[in-house]
Protein backbone atom coordinates (compact mmCIF):
# COMPACT_ATOMS: atom_id res chain seq x y z
CA UNK A 1 0.00 0.00 0.00
CA UNK A 2 2.76 2.45 0.91
CA UNK A 3 4.51 1.88 -2.40
CA UNK A 4 1.32 2.84 -4.21
CA UNK A 5 0.82 6.07 -2.27
CA UNK A 6 4.43 7.28 -1.87
CA UNK A 7 4.91 8.68 -5.44
CA UNK A 8 1.71 10.72 -5.17
CA UNK A 9 2.65 11.98 -1.71
CA UNK A 10 6.09 12.98 -3.02
CA UNK A 11 4.51 14.83 -5.91
CA UNK A 12 1.88 16.59 -3.78
CA UNK A 13 4.21 17.60 -0.94
CA UNK A 14 7.45 18.16 -2.85
CA UNK A 15 9.20 15.79 -0.47
CA UNK A 16 10.63 12.38 -1.29
CA UNK A 17 8.99 9.42 0.47
CA UNK A 18 11.06 6.29 0.98
CA UNK A 19 9.25 3.06 1.78
CA UNK A 20 11.14 0.99 4.36
CA UNK A 21 9.23 -2.28 4.55
CA UNK A 22 9.82 -3.97 7.92
CA UNK A 23 7.83 -7.21 7.80
CA UNK A 24 7.46 -9.66 10.62
CA UNK A 25 5.59 -10.29 13.84
CA UNK A 26 2.28 -9.28 12.25
CA UNK A 27 3.50 -5.71 11.67
CA UNK A 28 4.92 -5.23 15.16
CA UNK A 29 8.51 -4.80 13.94
CA UNK A 30 7.62 -1.92 11.64
CA UNK A 31 5.30 -0.37 14.22
CA UNK A 32 8.06 -0.42 16.84
CA UNK A 33 10.48 1.29 14.43
CA UNK A 34 7.97 4.07 13.85
CA UNK A 35 7.07 4.36 17.55
CA UNK A 36 10.76 4.88 18.41
CA UNK A 37 11.43 7.33 15.56
CA UNK A 38 12.02 10.99 16.24
CA UNK A 39 8.53 12.61 16.20
CA UNK A 40 9.40 15.06 13.43
CA UNK A 41 6.68 14.12 10.94
CA UNK A 42 9.08 12.35 8.60
CA UNK A 43 8.28 8.79 9.64
CA UNK A 44 4.87 7.36 8.85
CA UNK A 45 3.30 3.98 9.56
CA UNK A 46 0.97 2.22 7.17
CA UNK A 47 -0.65 -0.64 9.04
CA UNK A 48 -3.81 -2.73 8.97
CA UNK A 49 -6.43 -2.45 11.67
CA UNK A 50 -5.39 -5.96 12.76
CA UNK A 51 -2.41 -4.33 14.49
CA UNK A 52 -4.88 -3.63 17.30
CA UNK A 53 -4.67 -7.32 18.26
CA UNK A 54 -0.91 -7.20 18.90
CA UNK A 55 -0.91 -6.23 22.57
CA UNK A 56 -3.09 -9.10 23.74
CA UNK A 57 -1.46 -11.66 21.42
CA UNK A 58 2.24 -11.02 21.89
CA UNK A 59 4.09 -11.30 25.17
CA UNK A 60 6.41 -8.36 24.52
CA UNK A 61 5.24 -5.33 22.57
CA UNK A 62 7.47 -2.26 22.74
CA UNK A 63 4.85 0.24 21.69
CA UNK A 64 1.35 1.26 22.63
CA UNK A 65 -0.92 1.68 19.63
CA UNK A 66 -3.04 4.33 21.35
CA UNK A 67 -0.28 6.27 23.13
CA UNK A 68 2.45 6.15 20.48
CA UNK A 69 0.51 6.85 17.29
CA UNK A 70 -1.90 9.48 16.00
CA UNK A 71 -4.29 8.36 13.26
CA UNK A 72 -4.00 10.60 10.22
CA UNK A 73 -6.08 9.05 7.47
CA UNK A 74 -7.63 5.84 6.26
CA UNK A 75 -5.77 4.93 3.08
CA UNK A 76 -7.93 2.10 1.86
CA UNK A 77 -10.62 -0.35 2.67
CA UNK A 78 -11.06 -3.89 1.51
CA UNK A 79 -14.22 -5.23 -0.05
CA UNK A 80 -16.62 -7.12 2.15
CA UNK A 81 -20.00 -8.64 1.49
CA UNK A 82 -23.05 -8.13 3.62
CA UNK A 83 -24.74 -11.41 4.51
CA UNK A 84 -27.22 -12.37 7.19
CA UNK A 85 -28.60 -15.58 8.57
CA UNK A 86 -31.33 -16.89 6.27
CA UNK A 87 -33.75 -16.90 9.21
CA UNK A 88 -33.33 -13.18 9.90
CA UNK A 89 -36.49 -11.30 8.89
CA UNK A 90 -34.49 -8.73 6.86
CA UNK A 91 -34.30 -9.73 3.19
CA UNK A 92 -32.65 -6.57 1.79
CA UNK A 93 -30.48 -3.70 3.04
CA UNK A 94 -33.44 -1.39 3.72
CA UNK A 95 -35.09 -4.03 5.95
CA UNK A 96 -31.74 -4.75 7.65
CA UNK A 97 -31.19 -1.07 8.44
CA UNK A 98 -34.71 -0.80 9.87
CA UNK A 99 -34.13 -3.91 11.97
CA UNK A 100 -30.72 -2.64 13.14
CA UNK A 101 -32.25 0.68 14.22
CA UNK A 102 -35.02 -0.96 16.21
CA UNK A 103 -34.72 -0.37 19.98
CA UNK A 104 -34.41 -4.11 20.63
CA UNK A 105 -31.44 -4.51 18.27
CA UNK A 106 -29.72 -1.35 19.48
CA UNK A 107 -29.96 -2.62 23.06
CA UNK A 108 -28.70 -6.10 22.07
CA UNK A 109 -25.76 -4.65 20.14
CA UNK A 110 -24.81 -2.28 22.97
CA UNK A 111 -24.94 -5.15 25.47
CA UNK A 112 -22.33 -6.94 23.34
CA UNK A 113 -20.06 -3.89 23.14
CA UNK A 114 -20.95 -2.72 19.62
CA UNK A 115 -20.36 0.93 18.80
CA UNK A 116 -20.64 3.11 15.71
CA UNK A 117 -17.38 3.79 13.89
CA UNK A 118 -16.78 7.45 13.17
CA UNK A 119 -14.15 9.42 11.31
CA UNK A 120 -12.41 12.16 13.32
CA UNK A 121 -8.90 11.45 14.65
CA UNK A 122 -10.18 11.63 18.22
CA UNK A 123 -12.97 9.19 17.47
CA UNK A 124 -10.57 6.91 15.57
CA UNK A 125 -8.20 6.92 18.58
CA UNK A 126 -11.06 6.03 20.92
CA UNK A 127 -12.17 3.28 18.54
CA UNK A 128 -8.66 1.78 18.31
CA UNK A 129 -8.34 1.91 22.10
CA UNK A 130 -11.68 0.15 22.57
CA UNK A 131 -10.75 -2.49 19.96
CA UNK A 132 -7.44 -3.19 21.69
CA UNK A 133 -9.19 -3.55 25.04
CA UNK A 134 -11.97 -5.71 23.58
CA UNK A 135 -9.64 -8.09 21.75
CA UNK A 136 -7.33 -8.28 24.73
CA UNK A 137 -10.24 -9.64 26.77
CA UNK A 138 -11.41 -12.02 24.03
CA UNK A 139 -7.94 -13.44 23.51
CA UNK A 140 -7.28 -13.79 27.24
CA UNK A 141 -10.65 -15.49 27.78
CA UNK A 142 -9.87 -17.93 24.97
CA UNK A 143 -6.54 -18.79 26.61
CA UNK A 144 -4.59 -17.92 23.46
CA UNK A 145 -0.88 -17.36 24.02
CA UNK A 146 1.52 -16.32 21.27
CA UNK A 147 5.20 -15.63 21.61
Amino acid sequence: MSRIYSPKLSEALGQQFIVDNRPGAAGNIGAEVVARAVPDGYTLLTAPAALATSRPLYKKINFDLVRDFDPVSMLASSPHILAVNANLPAKNVKELVALARSPEMVDRAAAQGATLLTSSPEQARAFVKSEVEKWEKVIAAAGIRME
